[in-house]
């Protein structure tokens, strides 16, 4: 997909519409917790910026080409996006972890105007108080509903990480209920061990099927991921999709790309060489 760039100047200039009436944007506002709009607050604010949000990746995708922050998706080797997801449950930082029947809805209500949706997606799953509320009838139920509502079927997906297998947690009558399992490394020292990991993440779903996750920030040690660690993070990656032990790789993400860090030009570098 082609983007779009803008610079602040001309971000200042735009006008958009709220309700009958047009604003112009005159500040920006970063939130605490990031993706806002993804955290499940209601105020009026936050709907507001959630629904341009919605709006914004419709017209991208159905329209023309923008700038988009963050999604889950697959792009071909003509640089369209063919195939994405959306999340069913959201964040680990969203207060309650439940998601309701609208949530499935709207995945519902987007699938049947792209036929490029093939996937909802329960992030940060495998926690207790998630687990509890969501046990494994009830996650057979969803994908049930995921697979037949719509005149193709929709997969399921979990979010997996390799603290979970450290701590042994019991989580394999869950996980077995998904179709594909997305697994990130939080602890850069763990890319040392990722071998074992993937044969772990392989084991939680029925098929086998893993996507992996590739960070460009040490997220469980709140610090930049050493070059050395990047650079066999992305050379183990790209043999385990040339031997088919991957369904495909997911980059996180867009918050790191205009920071300074090295492991986004390394990650920009390899991305160059897996392209030629």
């Amino acid at each position: 997909m082609s983007t779009t760039l803008h610079s602040f100047m001309d971000i200042f200039e735009t006008e958009f519409e709220a309700g009958e009436e047009k604003v112009q944007l005159k500040k920006i506002a970063i939130p605490l917790i990031q993706r806002d709009y993804a955290q499940g607050r209601l105020d009026g604010d936050v709907n507001r910026v959630r629904t341009r949000f919605l709006a914004a990746l419709h017209d991208a995708i159905v329209n023309k080409p923008i700038t988009l922050d963050f999604v889950y998706g697959d792009i071909d080797e003509k640089g369209v996006m063919n195939k994405l997801s959306l999340s069913l449950l959201g964040a680990g930082g969203r207060g309650d972890g439940y998601s309701d029947a609208s949530s499935m809805e709207e995945i519902f209500a987007v699938a049947k105007k792209d036929k490029r949706l093939v996937s909802a997606i329960n992030d940060d799953f495998f926690y207790p108080e998630r687990m509890a509320i969501y046990t494994p009838e009830v996650l057979a139920e969803q994908r049930e509903i995921l697979h037949t509502a719509l005149d193709r079927p929709l997969e399921f997906w979990s979010v997996a990480y390799e603290r979970e297998c450290k701590t042994g947690a019991d989580i394999y009558a869950h996980a077995k209920e998904y179709d594909l399992t997305t697994l990130w490394i939080w602890y850069s020292e763990n890319i040392d061990e990722m071998n074992k990991y993937l044969e772990w993440g392989r084991s939680l779903t029925k098929d086998g099927r893993v996507i992996l996750g590739v960070y460009m920030y040490d997220y469980g040690n709140g610090c930049p991921i050493s070059d050395d660690h990047m650079k066999k993070q992305l050379d183990f990656t790209y043999e385990k999709l040339i031997s088919g032990e991957i369904e495909g790789a997911m980059l996180h993400s867009s918050c790191n790309m205009d920071i300074g860090l090295n492991a986004t030009q390394i990650t920009k570098q390899w991305l160059d060489e897996v392209i030629k």
